[in-house]
């Protein structure tokens, strides 16, 4: 195989830069290189997930002479994110081909005890058929490269890390909202600090799919997906009654031009070209369905999603949130608090040349580094699905806070 140098990079994400080679394959390179015993825990997962279907499998895995590892997999024509981009939202029956084989992705890897763990538009992706398929599975590569886009990820992923079939659910809402929207269903605000947006995320409900033309039963289905309680999420299989039996015949070759053109200059995303998906037997594929549903889930039907419960209001008698005095020691910072169980912290840090935000997430103590000798201010912010609380602000060496 020939070094990153000699290939085409198609894009840089939060874990891994991916390129393009000759061979009509895509490399997926990562910042460090595997031991034996996280090795051994992937190729378990690559295992369980070979009869998978609607899964990008990867090809072989390889460490390069700088250490850092390389998967290689068949290169697709687009993902769904950047198929968005090119083309705009989405028509509802182009959503449900395309959710579909996400669904029944995930529903055959959860069988098979697999956890996508950080499904989003950009690892939907297509082929140059059309086709729809999922790729990243698996916690291994997830735990060993982390990754913090909080865009996709469930409230519970955010607040505590956890990555399980709810978590995966709430990602296939996100994705079909984002289908639907070009949105994901949290984006940043301009000027908003990376703390408040975790606070949306965990409290704040997405903003309704404003759109005439979408079913209220989609609308219903990617609401209950992104349900801040993942025990309230509808199941893989609920999912599949609206979304299995579509089937995307998106042919991006059919257009005659090649769908990515490799050469010495970098390549821009959106000169890969897209017609819209056509989704067939979707409202007519009745049969489809119930063989979707006989052999992921059974032939009994699932019951009913539980009744939303009122929202619930903050409590009517304070609650105290207070931050100990710091323990300064010249390059770090010892910060430790008082409040109640059921919060999310996050402390908010003034002083550097850019103000900065740290996750203490559950715990009520944190270490933040410092620059010797300079003045900081620390205020913690708590909160939880009902609301959000902040703490006065704690000087440390004699600044006065705002």
């Amino acid at each position: 195989m020939t070094t990153p140098a000699d290939l085409v990079l198609l894009g840089e994400g939060p874990a891994a830069s991916v390129y393009a080679d000759g061979d009509g394959l895509a490399v997926k390179v990562f910042p460090g290189s595997l031991d034996r015993e996280t090795r051994a825990a992937f190729d378990r997962e690559r295992a369980k997930l070979r009869a998978v279907p609607s899964v990008l499998h990867i090809e072989d895995i390889r460490e390069l002479p700088d250490g850092r590892t390389a998967l290689l997999m068949p290169r697709c024509a687009q993902s769904l994110a950047g198929l968005v981009d090119t083309i705009g939202a989405l028509s509802p029956d182009d959503t449900v081909a395309v959710g579909g084989a996400v669904t029944t992705a995930l529903a055959a890897a959860h069988r098979a005890g697999v956890v996508h763990g950080g499904l989003s538009p950009h690892n939907v992706l297509l082929r140059t058929s059309g086709e729809p398929v999922v790729a990243d599975f698996g916690l291994t590569l997830r735990h060993r490269f982390a990754e913090s886009p909080v865009d996709y990820l469930a409230p519970e992923t955010v607040r505590t890390g956890l990555r399980n079939e709810q978590s995966d659910l709430y990602g296939l809402g996100a994705v079909l909202y984002f289908a639907l929207t070009g949105s994901s269903p949290f984006p940043a605000a301009i000027g908003e600090r990376p703390g408040a947006r975790i606070l949306r995320v965990l409290g704040d409900q997405a903003p309704p799919i404003d759109r005439p033309d979408v079913p209220s039963d989609l609308i219903a289905l990617i609401a209950g997906l992104l349900a801040k309680d993942p025990s309230r999420r509808p199941s893989v299989g609920e999912a599949a009654d609206l979304l299995a039996g579509g089937e995307s015949t998106l042919d991006l070759a059919l257009l005659g031009e090649p769908i990515v053109e490799i050469g010495p200059s970098s390549v821009d995303p959106r000169r890969i070209r897209a017609r819209h998906v056509t989704a067939i037997a979707i409202t007519g594929g009745v049969a489809a369905l119930v063989l979707a549903r006989v052999l992921l889930f059974g032939d009994a039907p699932p019951p009913p999603p539980p009744a939303q419960p009122p929202p619930k209001t903050m409590p009517s008698t304070p609650i105290k949130l207070e931050l100990n005095p710091p323990v300064d020691h010249d390059t770090s910072v010892d910060l430790t608090w008082q409040a109640p169980d059921g919060f999310f912290f996050t402390v908010y840090i003034e002083g550097d040349p850019k103000p900065r935000t740290e996750f203490a997430y559950e715990s009520r103590s944190l270490t933040v580094q410092v620059e010797p000798g300079r003045k900081y201010c620390f205020r913690l912010q708590a909160t939880d699905t009902t609301g959000t609380i902040s703490s006065d602000p704690y000087p440390l060496r004699g600044t006065t806070c705002p």
